[in-house]
């Protein structure tokens, strides 16, 4: 069977093995200067070159942008204002990286503390003429203290001292007629200086004892919560850092939803500093333990600000607006690509659950490639008809006269709270005929739904037209449907 071959003619050159045509200078193995008609199946390992970054949203990615955007929408990308260039974003990658301690989550804790306690007591020596018959008990109480400044001790909610109000004691020894030996059994309340001790006089006769009061400050009385926090999944650790006291016990019990709901004064403890006029004292500081790192969903609001068609001051519309991210979730913004213009900006920002603004929540990837003017892209956050190419009155955007259009994106966002609402997206041809690429298709609240899983070709001539065709009349119709449209003009 004969091959077949090539003959070659003056527009043909073979130099160094390699074929020329319409070149004098080959530099490939096949160097094709001019317009090629191929009429079949092209198969190759590998593209590249302009002819190809030609074809429409060719991932010919030349620039990425990394950002962790604050709870407010501040500019991520400003698109350089250079004439003739468009910018093909092709990915918003949105990372849920709130694994953080949300603000308030921990419990914080108060206690209550009073002055000194009575402890013990140092014997001066001076009584003559104790006996047996002088010994006290826990019921003979014959060692008494001054009364102390603290009042109301009844009222505090603590029955166990109800009405005392000093400390109190009894003599356990005597040797030689003198008293060797105190027993405190209760140390009072509220004592700032040691008070005055007396001794019951000895009953045969003799010289009464004296003594000087040992004061140590501060048990704690109380232990509040000032916060019940959130997100605890085992009771927190209380504890009181003190440079006096020691010895305070305080546990803490949570409830099924995670809040601190008791405090338990295990132990009173003592030596802790006496409360200041406000009630608390600076040097007694309480700490409770933080509940573990909190799992957040976040959301995402990306924003494009855009001067419209026809010119005039820049238009914000949302390609996403408050959608959700699970907690460890990752979220693509687009399913196509979105072409942006000299001058565009792109805001990006997070928020938490209630729509508000917040830091340190998401991480975002941005890849994006530079191009020539013939994409084209478009948005509104207005209820008005939107189309392609040239501004025509009550019609809106069409695409231009002499030249179909390959739409890649129609991009629709629902930017109300209230609820989910109808749009329709519909094709006016040239001759006049409607046709619809959706009708009456439901956006639901913070949803952001793309139209186009393929490219879609309008005829020159064509426009497309978005109406809001709702069953009803809503008053936040006119500012619930964003829209973004990016293509291609065909040339």
């Amino acid at each position: 069977m004969a091959k077949n071959r090539i003959t070659f003619t003056d527009d043909f050159v073979l130099k160094n093995e390699q074929v020329g045509i319409g070149t004098t200078n080959p530099f490939a193995t096949l160097t094709v200067v001019g317009d090629t008609n191929i009429s079949g199946i092209i198969t190759a390992s590998s593209f590249s070159g302009d002819a190809f970054n030609a074809y429409p949203f060719y991932s010919g990615i030349t620039s990425s942008v990394f950002a962790s955007p604050t709870g407010v929408l501040n500019p991520v990308i400003s698109f350089p204002s250079t004439a003739g260039k468009r910018y093909i974003v092709h990915s918003i990658n949105v990372a849920n990286v709130a694994r953080i301690q949300p603000a308030g989550a921990g419990a914080t804790v108060g206690i209550n503390t009073l002055a000194g306690a009575v402890t013990s007591l140092t014997i001066d020596g001076v009584g003559v003429g104790y006996t047996a018959g002088d010994l006290g008990s826990p019921t003979n109480l014959n060692v008494s203290f001054a009364t102390t400044s603290f009042v109301g001790v009844g009222t505090t909610g603590d029955p166990a001292y109800a009405g005392i109000t000093s400390a109190l004691g009894y003599i356990t020894s005597v040797s030689g007629g003198a008293v060797t030996g105190v027993a405190i059994t209760f140390g009072g309340f509220g004592y700032t200086s040691a008070p005055a001790v007396t001794f019951d006089p000895p009953e045969g006769g003799g010289t009464t004892e004296t003594g000087t009061a040992v004061l140590t400050l501060g048990e704690v009385t109380a232990a509040y919560l000032n916060v019940p926090g959130e997100g605890y999944d085992e009771p927190p650790t209380v504890s009181i850092a003190s440079t006096t006291g020691t010895g305070a016990v305080i546990t803490a019990d949570v409830d099924s939803d995670g809040k601190v709901i008791r405090l338990n004064l295990i132990s009173r403890g003592y030596g802790y500093s006496t409360n200041n006029s406000l009630g608390n004292n600076e040097e007694n500081e309480v700490y409770i333990s933080q509940p573990p790192l909190a799992k957040t969903e976040v959301g995402v609001d990306v924003e494009v600000d855009r001067i419209p068609v026809g010119g005039g001051s820049s238009v914000s519309s949302y390609l996403a607006f408050d959608v959700p991210i699970p907690v460890g979730g990752v979220l693509e913004v687009l399913k196509q690509p979105a072409v942006m213009n000299p001058g565009d900006v792109l805001k990006i920002r997070g928020i938490d659950a209630d729509g508000s603004g917040l830091s340190d929540a998401i991480d975002v990837c941005i890849s994006y490639e530079e191009t020539n003017s013939n994409y084209i892209g478009y948005g509104t956050a207005t209820p008005a008809n939107v189309g392609l190419g040239t501004a025509i009155d009550n019609i809106g955007i069409i695409s231009a006269t002499t030249n179909p259009v390959m739409v890649q994106s129609i991009r629709l966002t629902n930017t109300e709270f209230v609820g989910d609402y109808d749009v329709s997206v519909k094709v006016i041809t040239g001759a006049g005929q409607t046709f619809y690429l959706a009708r009456n298709l439901m956006i639901p609240s913070f949803a952001s739904v793309e139209l186009c899983d393929t490219p879609k070709r309008i005829e020159a001539g064509s426009y497309i037209l978005m109406d809001a065709e709702t069953v009803g009349v809503d008053a936040n119709e006119a500012s619930t449907i964003d829209i973004q449209v990016s293509g291609r003009n065909i040339v």
